[in-house]
């Protein structure tokens, strides 16, 4: 499975690349795994079944768009029961292939088209994504990349459509011609003042200090369903990391608070703050479960309108949360900071 990891390291680069302008966090990432990067090879070392069937895959599905299918590497892959997978690839990840290495048959195929091949190709999606994106009103969005995606094994096929200047992402079903997922940005200013003033309240709960102004939303749709906005207050990074410029509507930087808002009822889902300060482990020699449950009992009920007096919690000392749970009902968490003072509450969604 290690490198499967790996290569799932490269793809989540590849799909960086699409989201954001800049490449320092998919670099990060592939730093911390330079001496366990997968072993690829020339493809010119495959059976040519191999290959054939990953370039009739690409054929099929490419829209005539050119991958250059340079490397492959064998690794495990799961769809319910365990199969050895050969994953071939393009030079720069921009066409990834799964193959079956005992039936040569394709598991899935993962391609990113740019803007200059969008004119013609998804045209018909292209249509579907602006009549849904008139509903959701985002403040700035406009296609400028696609991902594709089709799982054989689960019958599944997807579109992901970028806006690069701000990060979000529409991703279109194919089967129901519905998003199935989605991350969009708006202007605080253009929100329901309830929410707002919900995402205060919550945060009021978990500082003593007077809560920061919410600087940017983010529309958040997870393929479970769960929809909800993120009210956050971004500040931005030291000047020597400094990633902090503006990228058209969404601003760069580190989430010092965020609320969470179910979009379909207003309640909220999770709040929490990013304590600053200096970090001191004897602080976790403080909190008892016993303190964190007397601590923790009030600021849900006040954040999530939930009374835990009949739920079970759970106490994991080195994690500094609580966890409850009861029967037929959403479990909660609750962690705690190096101050043993209570900084995010949220259901498990």
């Amino acid at each position: 499975m290690k490198n499967r990891t790996r290569l799932l390291i490269h793809m989540l680069v590849l799909i960086l690349s699409l989201v954001t302008t800049s490449s320092v966090f998919a670099e990060s990432i592939i730093s911390e795994e330079e001496e366990q990067a997968p072993v690829y090879f020339d493809i010119s070392k495959l059976d040519q079944k191999y290959i054939k069937a990953a370039e009739q895959a690409v054929k099929e599905h490419s829209n005539g768009k050119a991958f250059h299918l340079e490397k492959a590497v064998k690794d495990e892959c799961t769809y319910g029961d365990k199969i050895e997978c050969l994953y071939i690839v393009s030079k720069n990840f921009d066409a990834v292939i799964s193959l079956d290495i005992k039936s040569a048959k394709v598991v899935d195929i993962s391609l990113s088209f740019s803007q200059n091949d969008i004119s013609n190709y998804l045209s018909k999606h292209a249509v579907v994504i602006d009549e849904q994106l008139k509903v959701l009103a985002p403040t700035q969005f406009n296609i400028q990349k696609v991902h594709y995606l089709k799982d054989f094994i689960n019958k599944e096929e997807f579109f992901s459509f970028y806006e690069m200047n701000s990060n979000e992402y529409v991703m279109l079903d194919v089967a129901t011609n519905k998003l199935k997922s989605y991350y969009l940005v708006y202007n605080v200013k253009e929100m329901d003042s309830q929410y707002t003033k919900a995402a205060q309240q919550a945060i009021k709960q978990l500082t003593l200090k007077q809560p920061q102004p919410f600087n940017q939303v983010i529309l958040n749709k997870y393929v479970n369903g769960t929809e909800f906005w993120n009210f956050q207050t971004i500040k931005p990074f030291e000047e020597e990391y400094d990633l902090s410029i503006d990228v058209a509507d969404q601003i760069v930087g580190y989430e010092a608070q965020s609320v969470h808002i179910n979009a379909k009822n207003g309640k909220v889902l999770y709040a929490g703050i990013l304590t600053e300060g200096l970090y001191d482990t004897s602080q976790n020699k403080v909190l008892t479960k016993a303190k964190a449950i007397a601590q923790a009992k009030p600021i849900v009920k006040n954040v999530l309108g939930v009374d835990i007096s009949s739920y079970t919690a759970s106490f994991n000392k080195d994690l500094q949360s609580l966890r409850f749970y009861k029967k037929g009902a959403t479990a909660i968490t609750v962690y705690f900071n190096y101050f043993s003072k209570v900084d995010t509450v949220h259901f498990e969604y």
